[in-house]
């Protein structure tokens, strides 16, 4: 788990905080030797997963997915028992959606440092879990934008929560279905990132080591 922990931080993951980028911190005035630190930037906390086409055809765009906040970043036993996950959707094509729902999802705990390595580069599965869907608008028209903010519990059944039951690294996946006019449900946008358990709300928390 530490050197997992250490690959995150190396990537600069653990820094961020939601999916906008912070001002550097300043300094202490006494010179303390802490450096500046800037957060890393969205596009290294939330990656576009591929929304599927068919053979041979590229992907229609008709949504643009802004994941603005997920909160708290870094789950402990101490934690809320639920991780809100906050932002936007934008009807970016030229027809108009109805149904457009929600759900987060998650797969199974990353548990080598290779698996997190190649997840911080291409995103990982993150469909084990799959909760239901919950509604963010009826009808999305061309151009018209709808904000959402969600609680999902952390433990519980898999059809209304993450499922979690263990301390691990888990690749989660922010997930739109909805309907186009003149096409079927489908999805319709997808960001994928990590969530890191460090402890199971409710749960006992890992005894801190002698010598950090």
């Amino acid at each position: 788990m530490k050197r997992l922990l250490s690959a995150l931080a190396t990537a600069g993951f653990l820094l961020a905080v939601g999916a906008t980028t912070a001002p550097a911190t300043a300094a202490p005035a006494d010179g303390g030797g802490r450096h500046p630190v800037k957060p890393a930037p969205a596009t290294q906390v939330w990656a576009t997963r591929q929304v599927s086409a068919e053979p041979g055809q590229q992907s229609p765009t008709w949504l643009r997915l802004d994941v603005e906040q997920l909160t708290p970043r870094v789950i402990t036993a101490d934690s809320p028992a639920a991780v809100t996950v906050s932002g936007k959707v934008v009807n970016i094509g030229d027809r108009k959606l109805t149904d457009v729902d929600f759900r987060l999802e998650r797969g199974a705990a990353l548990t080598k440092e290779d698996e997190l390595r190649g997840a911080l580069r291409e995103p990982a599965d993150a469909e084990l879990v799959q909760p239901l869907f919950t509604s963010i608008s009826k009808v999305l028209e061309p151009g018209q934008s709808q904000p959402f903010s969600f609680d999902v519990p952390l433990k519980g059944s898999t059809s209304n929560s993450l499922a979690l039951e263990t301390p691990g690294i888990y690749p989660i996946l922010a997930n739109v279905n909805g309907k186009p006019d003149y096409g079927g449900r489908a999805r319709l946008a997808a960001l994928s990132t990590l969530l890191p358990v460090l402890g199971v709300p409710g749960g006992e928390a890992r005894p801190k080591p002698v010598a950090p």
